[in-house]
């Protein structure tokens, strides 16, 4: 990523190249230590005789890892090398084939071409997934599981180390002459947790390699024993064959193995993938918290997909980024590549000369550095996790622990993330997809209509019921929403209802159990009488849905949006109330509705204007406010007023729409006859800031400024009348919009 090799050997000073050489130092002896130890978790019991082979083939394939992803890694102080999780994965899947291959020579074959097979196809995978951009995945992982999986891997090691210091299983291993074997390397691997967690020098690890080492050859020259009798004895990894230790077999592995016991072991291979590719993903999401610097998944996961396709070809186990070491890089200053050269040449010539040196490490130790490992594994999925998770996910970890140690790895993962995914089924069932429930009472739609259509929609706004939904529609939720619907439609204390607005605009997908519970739904309220209006639907929601669900008839109504569905139903409200006013009288206009007014009424009101209730005539009052008006005649499609109009605007005739460009996204409105426009803006003395027009023919009366002056000053008892009406309208209309806001909000 970038330019890798102009930044190999350009560091700013002195002092970061003393820096970035011992850091090649240090990570060279802690890649070797642990390449020799997990090579002996793997060429053990029958194939322990070619143990030297195995170290070759693990240290030959991290010299690969670490040059081919360390230059191309996008943090500079990555160190990379074959990873304990996948090899013990490896183990595990060498173990069965010992039990069904008796020849060492071919089971040595039919190993390595396990290896080679799993780290090739694991290589691809990883390249693929980085390909088409899956590095996402990992968020994707519940915690449980991946504890459960790091809590396995630990028991592996910890089982594999103390099969490293003595071949004794069983009730045998607690004879005193085996428990010395192995209790002193379970101390060394506990001694190192305690040890490195409370310490976090960067030359704590190598010191307590190198020392322990020499307290072994100490201790047993205080017992007047010897090197050969340490290896004579079994405290040794060697004696190894003299030689370089790295030789080609995979090739002739491929040739030599038994192909029809791989395959019966395919899942092995798929286990080594699905572990590969998680602790790859969640090394890498480690290493970007600790040097505090974002890093590309996918880049990564295509870096160490072609590192796994050259190392795995040589016979090499799976590896990837080592978090510890790439953070130690980062921690000691180090900000060019050279300290992963330094590990690849050194294992260049740790290679060259032979597997003589490698056979003088201690047993107890190659175990403890695993057990070692097994212990931290344990303490992070088991210890930390017990005061950080509900306890139902660490009991889940404890389960997928049992079916791992019980059935394996793969089987016990499947078994967590089937727990994990019927657990998320019933937590998310819980959750009520419906966000709003409200009725035409508590949620108007943004129309503004004369008073008296919107008192009747407050008395009659239990009529229309509106459910706003969310998420991901499934059996579980769908059954919760469809009793919800059918406990109102069978209220005996509320009025029945009319319409049902179902909003899906923050609706993510229905599955298929979900949409035959729609198909209920319809049925119900169609039995019942009421309208199902469907709202904010998708492409493909509506494809799913309504064309597959709902009938083509008139028992459903599809809009666009919930606004535009709660307008459809208020006006189906209103209209017998439209057709048919109070005094059984047409009511279509202002003027109609002004006829209705009573003659003797004494009050100069605006609101008894709007909303009528007595006698046939309109008050004097009224004629002498329309004296200082002008009359404006309008036909469908002409623009009424621009966003720099002022002045009062009453709609006597008609209908008109406004646009409000203000704001990322334009706001829009419907006025119904019998409404004044331009309130907020006649009491701020701001401009209208909407362009009005108009929707069918109608009549505008529009009152100047300077006329409504005049008219205070001429008729003032008129004049404070109908500033109080309008004020009563100004914070009926903030009413209004804050019910909508808090609503929006809850």
């Amino acid at each position: 990523m970038g330019r890798p090799f102009t930044d190999l050997f350009t560091p700013s000073s002195l002092e970061e190249t003393v820096a970035s050489l011992s850091f090649g130092l240090i990570a060279w002896i802690q890649t070797v230590f642990l390449q020799v130890s997990l090579a002996a978790l793997i060429f053990s019991g029958p194939l322990q005789d070619f143990a030297a082979q195995g170290i070759g083939l693990l240290l030959f394939g991290t010299l690969i890892i670490t040059l081919a992803l360390g230059l191309r890694s996008s943090c500079k102080t990555t160190i990379a090398y074959v990873q304990d999780a996948p090899v013990a994965m490896v183990a595990v899947g060498v173990a069965a084939l010992s039990q069904e291959i008796s020849s060492p020579e071919r089971l040595t074959a039919t190993a390595v071409a396990l290896i080679v097979v799993s780290s090739f196809i694991t290589g691809a995978c990883l390249w693929l997934l980085g390909r088409f951009r899956l590095g996402r995945l990992v968020r994707f992982i519940p915690y449980p599981v991946a504890g459960g999986f790091l809590a396995g891997t630990g028991y592996f090691f910890l089982s594999g180390g103390i099969g490293i210091m003595t071949p004794v299983q069983g009730l045998a291993l607690l004879q005193p002459e085996t428990l010395v074997r192995w209790l002193p390397g379970l101390a060394f691997g506990a001694i190192l947790l305690v040890l490195l967690q409370r310490y976090r020098h960067f030359l704590l690890m190598p010191t307590l390699l190198l020392g322990s080492v020499a307290l072994f050859y100490g201790t047993f020259a205080l017992v007047n024993g010897s090197v050969a009798n340490a290896a004579a004895d079994g405290w040794l990894l060697g004696p190894f064959p003299s030689g370089s230790l790295w030789q080609p077999a995979a090739g002739l592995a491929l040739i030599q193995a038994d192909w029809q016991v791989i395959g019966q072991h395919a899942m092995t291979v798929v286990a080594i993938i699905l572990i590969s590719v998680i602790s790859l993903l969640l090394n890498a999401s480690g290493l970007e918290i600790n040097i505090r610097r974002e890093i590309d998944f996918n880049h990564e996961l295509r870096a160490a997909g072609i590192a796994n396709l050259l190392a795995g070809s040589s016979g090499s186990p799976v590896g990837f980024h080592s978090l510890g070491l790439s953070s130690l890089g980062h921690r000691l200053g180090v900000s060019n590549r050279l300290g992963g050269v330094v590990v690849a040449a050194l294992l260049v010539l740790t290679l060259m000369a032979g597997a003589d040196i490698l056979s003088f490490i201690p047993r107890i130790m190659a175990g403890g550095f695993l057990t070692f490992l097994g212990f931290s594994f344990i303490q992070e999925s088991l210890y930390k996790t017990w005061f950080q998770l509900p306890r139902l996910d660490y009991l889940l970890i404890w389960i997928i622990l049992a079916a791992i140690v019980s059935r394996g790895l793969l089987a016990g993962v499947s078994l967590g993330i089937a727990i994990a995914a019927l657990l998320f089924l019933i937590s998310y069932s819980r959750i009520d997809i419906v966000r709003h429930a409200t009725d035409r009472g508590h949620y108007s739609s943004r129309v503004e209509r004369p008073p008296v259509y919107e008192l009747l929609l407050e008395q009659r706004g239990e009529q229309l019921g509106i459910l706003s939904l969310q998420g991901y529609i499934f059996f579980g939720t769908a059954y919760q929403l469809l009793q919800q619907i059918g406990t109102r439609l069978d209220h005996p204390n509320r009025p029945p209802l009319r319409f049902l607005v179902l909003d899906f605009q923050l609706v993510t997908g229905l599955d298929s159990s979900a949409i035959f519970s729609f198909e209920r739904l319809q049925q119900r309220t169609a039995a019942r009488g009421t309208q199902l209006v469907i709202t904010g639907l998708s492409q493909p929601l509506q494809q799913q849905l309504v064309d597959q669900i709902l009938p083509p008839d008139h028992a459903w109504q599809l809009l666009p949006t919930l606004e535009e569905g709660i307008t459809w139903c208020e006006d189906r409200l209103l209209t017998a109330f439209a057709e048919v006013g109070l005094s059984g009288q047409p009511r279509s206009t202002l003027t109609r509705l002004r006829e209705e007014l009573s003659q003797d009424s004494a009050a100069v009101d605006w609101l008894d204007y709007l909303n009528p209730t007595r006698g046939p005539a309109a008050p004097p009052a009224f004629e002498q406010l329309m004296d200082y008006a002008n009359v404006v005649e309008f036909e469908p499609g002409a623009t009424l007023l621009t966003p720099e109009a002022e002045g009062l605007y009453l709609l006597e005739q008609g209908s008109v729409t406004w646009v409000e460009a203000q704001g990322p996204a334009p706001v829009t409105g419907r006025v119904e006859a019998g409404t004044v426009l331009g309130l907020l803006s006649f009491y701020t003395e701001q401009p209208l800031g909407q362009t009005v027009t108009a929707v069918t023919a109608g009549r505008l009366y529009r009152f100047e400024k300077a006329a409504l002056e005049q008219l205070a000053d001429r008729e003032p008892q008129i004049a404070i009348a109908l500033h109080r009406v309008l004020a009563v309208q100004v914070g009926e209309q903030a009413r209004r919009a804050e019910e909508r806001t808090q609503l929006i909000q809850d």
